[in-house]
Formats: structure tokens, sequence, C-alpha cells
């Protein structure tokens, strides 16, 4: 069948990855996305907390950030072409400040930053503070608690469903979670959950088990314990131990990672080197399934879809790189790797970086001096090493692919184009010509290995290839909503 007007949806292109072959194998990566290095600075000594948000307004994304050891506190500014100018917002004289947060507090439209500062060792005599942006990037820093012990952890949450933004911060050296309810004029009154239980970091506001109230969780570091503090709907809160053992866990995040509507727990643990999650029952018991072991000095976790398959995947760090797994459903994920040296790494943020509607990963490290961020890309191709093979035309090649349909039905008579790409040039199936065409597909609901093409003769003209792409794109975009990642292509020669 040929459409020469088939070459107009290829913006379309949706699913594509490769993997290890058989026969005579090729390999490629079978990452549904791939991740690309954007250096921000290499000259910015001291980075513990980075943001991203448009600070002034001009449709493309800045960066936020707080220095430790010099107390400082500034942004960098985007030009639009992702050179960026840092701009000091304050010198804070020996605050230390340890984290950061873009948000508009006041709900006047622009950006304002929440701050924590942890003091003076030790004695830790930390603040929580927000700089009030004028809507020109002049801020003035407003205290909201000027006697706030040792903060390194924040959250912002609209606690008593008022309509305005509360703060929930952490002590890890003094033990102290305490929240801050808005008066809707930016006026705090402090709460302390819970003072002196062993290391508090990574607070978190989240209605866990769904009753319609804000509850909290927050990992214990120096007890090793997860705690969630249940909100009976009045504010009065009482303590769970979720899971207990979990060497200095220092990060914690809550999503539904099972799609069993109910909420699942993901954590770091620096001294037991592990990332893992905790299956939610429905009651709030939970079952823990490890993601990596073995990786050392564990510190931050997040959760986000990355690949738009309605599976959350998740994206960790220690402080020497940052990992990503794909959730393929049914409890399985595949490990891929964003970064593999970003040695002494302190922070990171997810957020679209390019206004192109996923999320990318940026980043700080202190004694690294550096910010960069990592450009989420859809893997549309793999290069493949192939081995020394020269190619005749009608030499009998076959091609396979692995399809996860979750849309609780059958698809059939789908429009589908598999597209080789050799020297800059393309051949299209199922003639295997450079006119464009394609085949129409069946795919059965679940997992399942399909025979895209049983047996092809390679195209005349290809010749000995050194390095091939293929290409597929189911030509109607909603099929987004109804079929997983391609996991993986399978292509070979027969002799």
């Amino acid at each position: 069948m040929k459409n020469n007007n088939l070459i107009v949806i290829l913006p379309f292109i949706f699913l594509i990855t490769l993997s290890v072959l058989i026969t005579a194998s090729v390999s490629g990566s079978d990452s549904p996305v791939i991740f690309k290095k954007r250096p921000v600075t290499s000259d910015y000594l001291g980075g513990q907390s980075v943001g991203a948000t448009d600070l002034d307004q001009d449709g493309d994304v800045d960066i936020v950030i707080v220095e430790n050891f010099n107390s400082k506190i500034s942004w960098f500014e985007n030009d639009g072409n992702y050179n960026y100018t840092e701009n000091l917002i304050e010198d804070r004289d020996r605050t230390y400040p340890t984290a950061i947060m873009p948000v508009d507090l006041d709900k006047d439209d622009d950006i304002d930053l929440l701050v924590a500062e942890e003091g003076l060792y030790p004695s830790y005599d930390g603040s929580v503070v927000w700089f009030e942006n004028d809507g020109s990037q002049h801020f003035t820093c407003h205290y909201i608690d000027s006697d706030c012990r040792g903060p390194n952890s924040l959250d912002i949450a609209d606690l008593d469903h008022d309509g305005d933004m509360d703060v929930i911060a952490g002590s890890w050296a003094l033990s102290d979670l305490a929240w801050y309810i808005n008066d809707g004029n930016q006026n705090f009154t402090k709460y302390l959950i819970n003072e002196n239980y062993t290391g508090i970091i990574s607070p978190l506001a989240i209605d866990l088990d769904q009753d319609g109230d804000m509850d909290f969780l927050a990992a214990a570091s120096k007890s090793n314990e997860i705690i969630w503090f249940e909100n009976d709907g009045l504010f009065n809160l009482t303590r769970n131990i979720l899971i207990e053992n979990f060497n200095q866990a220092r990060s914690v995040h809550a999503i539904d990672l099972d799609n069993d509507e109910d909420l699942d727990i993901i954590v770091a643990a620096g001294d037991q080197n592990e990332i893992a999650w905790w299956e939610n029952d429905g009651n709030q018991t939970f079952t823990k399934h490890s993601l990596k072991r073995h990786f050392e000095e564990a510190k931050l976790v997040y959760s986000v879809d990355l690949d738009f398959d309605n599976f959350q995947d998740v994206i960790g760090a220690n402080t020497f790189s940052i990992l990503w797994w794909h959730n393929k459903g049914g409890h399985e994920f595949n490990e891929y790797v964003v970064e593999p040296s970003f040695p002494n790494l302190t922070s990171i943020d997810l957020f679209d970086m390019d206004n192109d509607g996923d999320l990318d990963i940026l980043a700080c490290r202190d004694l690294g001096s550096e910010i960069a961020w990592w450009e989420n890309q859809p893997n549309i191709g793999a290069s493949l090493e192939m081995p020394s093979h020269e190619f005749h035309p009608g030499d009998d090649c076959y091609l396979k692919t692995e399809i996860y349909n979750y849309s609780g039905e059958d698809q059939t008579q789908i429009p589908f184009a598999v597209i080789l790409e050799a020297y800059g040039e393309y051949w299209f199936y199922p003639d295997w010509t450079q006119d464009v065409g394609y085949e129409i597909l069946d795919v059965p609901v679940g997992f399942t290995e399909k025979d895209i093409i049983e047996t092809f003769p390679w195209p005349a003209d290809v010749g000995m290839a050194s390095g091939l792409h293929f290409f597929s794109l189911f030509l109607k975009p909603d099929l987004s909503d109804m079929l997983g990642v391609i996991e993986s292509w399978e292509f070979g020669w027969r002799d």
C-alpha cells in the first residue's frame, strides 16, 4: 500500500527502541527515552539546592539556586537560547541556605522564592524565609520563622484548604518537623509536629490514606525509619512508623507506582546503599520491592511518567550519578543511566526545561561547581553497530518487536510504518523502496512478541552498512492512549 502523504505525519513518531538481536546479532539502547546533557555553568561553587521556573515570565525557563558555602541566593536568566546569566538575589552572610523552592506565595502572579537556612554549626540558629518578587525580579526578604533549628528541607501545600500555600520544614541536624499556616496575607503561625525525632529530612505533605485531608510523610534518617503523621481532619496527628531498618533514609516520595489507585512509597537510603519502593495494599500496609542495591550513598528519589505510557517511572541519584527506572507495569522495572559521572551531586529538580511537553532533569553539585540539565528526548531510533557484513539485494532478513497494549481490548487495522535509514537515505516497508509506504497491523491485548516482518529481502542499493537506524510510527497520534512502548526490536539476517 502506498501513501505519498505519509511523511506529513512523521512528527507523531511515538514508539521506538532496539535491543539485543538473534542470529547475526546487533544491539542498541532499548530505553524509550534518552537524556542529553546541557551544561549551564561550571563556575558556581557550593550549589546546595536548585530549582527551575520562568522567573522573569518571558516564556523560557530560568534556574534558581542556593550556595551553602558562601550563603548566596542566585538565579540564572535564560536568554531563550539556553545561555544563562547569573544574577545575585542576596548574599545572606553565613546563614548557610540549604533548600530553595520557587512558588507564588503571595498570589500576585509572579514567582517568589522559599528558602531554608540551617544556620551555623553547632547552634544551627536557622530560619525559613521567603523572597517576595516585585514582578521585575527585585526581591524583598521576609521571615516565616527566624528561630527554626537547622532546617534543610522544605515542602509546600495548602494544608488547611483555605486557598493559600502553607509551608513544611524539616531539620536533620536537630530533628524538628514544623509546619506554618499562612493566613492569606503571608503571616505564618508555627506548629511543631514532632520535636527531637532523630533526623527529620525530606518532609512531604500528601494525603496518604486518601481521606480528604493532608498528612505528613518524612524520613527519620537517624533512626532509619519512614514516619507517617496521620491527620484526623482536625490536625490531630497520629505518628505511624511505616518502614523500619532502612539505614539512613534520605529521600522519600509517594505516588501510585502500580496503578492500583493507592499511594506507594519510594525511598533512597544512604547507609543502606539502596533505592526501594513499598507497595501499599490500600490500607497503608506496605511490602518492600528493591529497585537498586549496592547504590553507594543513595540520596535522592523522584517519580514521574517520563515516557507518557501511563506508568510512573522512578528517578534516583547518589552522590556520583543519576539513574532512572522505566516502569513497565506488573512490578517490572528496567534500569537506565541518565548521567554516569556527576560527583558531589547535591540536588535535582524535574521540570520541562525546553518547553517541549516532557520533563527534563536539572541538577547541581557543590565541590564540582557545576549546574547542568539533561534533555528528555524520545528514542526515535538507535544506531546499530553492525558486525562486518556485506548485504546483497535480496538477502533474507527479518524484523520482530514486542508491544505492550494496555487498552483492555484488541487493536485491529492499525496503520504502522517501518523505515530503514542508511547513509542518510530511507527505505520504507513493505516494498523496501524509497517510496513512502505503511502496513496494517493487529495488536492484541497485553504483552506480545510481534513478527512485524517475518522475512524481507535486503533493499537494493543499500550495500554494506556499518550503522543503521530503524524507525517506526503509529500513524494515528491518539494511539498513545492505548499502546505502550515498543520494548525491543529484533533484526537479523540468514546467510
